[in-house]
């Protein structure tokens, strides 16, 4: 077993969520405030991670297929995945989705039905756990017990928007990130959590095991030793793990490999065959060929070809 220090580093006592969404590559990108005249029925195609908020109400959010919409009101908060296509619409509009014109945007909300939307990047493809993991939409009544937060948020930003003071738009990036966690959160609390990844993080019986292999990427975990951590027989953890995080924990084990060797590739000049000790392999090619079968280059392409992306 890897051996524990005595004072382990800050990083080190890092959540496991805290941890993946860190490395996602998911970032708080944009915000705007919309409000056009009333009534009115905006599509939004999937694409793109979103959170709406209501400024003013009552407003519907329309999930595309037989979903029945769901009502905000001032303050409320939806989260929508990447591949969730959807519409806003005041509860009166009767005629169908359009798309989103210039003169939608508005900086004076005061006297029109309004929402703010923020938008999120994705980076890379090390964000495809997260975005797979969320749900189709995810709703926040503010007036909800711990949701105090949801106001301040939309306050902080709607104060940011469009004020041009230096530092604005890495203040909307973090204010959007801190929600997108504080949905995350809540989120975790309800019923509404299905089978998959994040399921996997927040699995109190597995995420011993989780958080010993994102710890220390670089040892060679059985499942005897993992299951020990969660107190569980081998069997009935290996059982555990696969029905929740759909991957064995081998698998799951070389995808956390292949995604840090990819950052430490992108952000540092090591050479490979540090990369590859750096996250469990002996062997420089065979860690080539994992990494290969991953991303469909050998490292040090894939690091060129990062490297000019960015």
């Amino acid at each position: 077993m890897p051996i524990l220090q005595n004072s382990p580093s800050p990083r080190a006592e890092m959540d496991v969520l805290s941890e993946a969404l860190l490395h996602a590559r998911l970032r708080g990108d944009q915000a705007r405030v919309y409000g056009p005249p009333a009534p009115f029925h905006i599509a939004f195609p999937a694409g793109v991670p979103r959170v709406h908020f209501a400024v003013s109400a009552p407003l519907l959010v329309h999930l595309d297929g037989p979903a029945q919409p769901i009502r905000l009101e001032p303050a409320d908060v939806v989260l929508l995945g990447r591949e969730s296509a959807h519409s806003i619409a005041t509860p009166d509009a009767a005629e169908p989705p359009r798309a989103l014109s210039p003169d939608d945007g508005t900086a004076e909300h005061g006297g029109h039905t309004s929402w703010l939307t923020g938008t999120f990047h994705v980076e890379d493809d090390t964000a495809a756990p997260l975005l797979a993991a969320l749900p189709p939409l995810v709703h926040l009544p503010a007036a909800a017990e711990g949701n105090e937060w949801q106001q301040l948020s939309l306050d902080l930003l709607l104060a940011e928007i469009g004020n041009g003071r230096p530092g604005s738009w890495i203040m909307t990036s973090r204010i959007l990130d801190l929600v997108l966690v504080h949905a995350l959160r809540q989120w975790a609390a309800s019923d509404q959590v299905e089978p998959g990844w994040l399921a996997t993080v927040l699995d109190e019986r597995l995420a011993p095991a989780l958080s010993a292999m994102h710890r220390n990427l670089e040892y060679p975990w059985s499942v005897a030793e993992l299951a020990e951590l969660t107190r569980q027989a081998p069997s009935t953890f290996a059982h555990r793990f696969t029905e929740v995080v759909g991957q064995t924990p081998a698998a799951y084990l070389t995808e956390r490999r292949m995604a840090s060797a990819a950052r430490m590739l992108e952000s540092t000049a090591t050479p490979v065959g540090r990369v590859a000790t750096a996250v469990g392999y002996t062997s420089e090619p065979a860690f080539s060929r994992a990494f290969r079968r991953r991303f469909g280059l050998p490292p040090l392409a894939w690091r060129k070809q990062a490297r000019e992306r960015s």
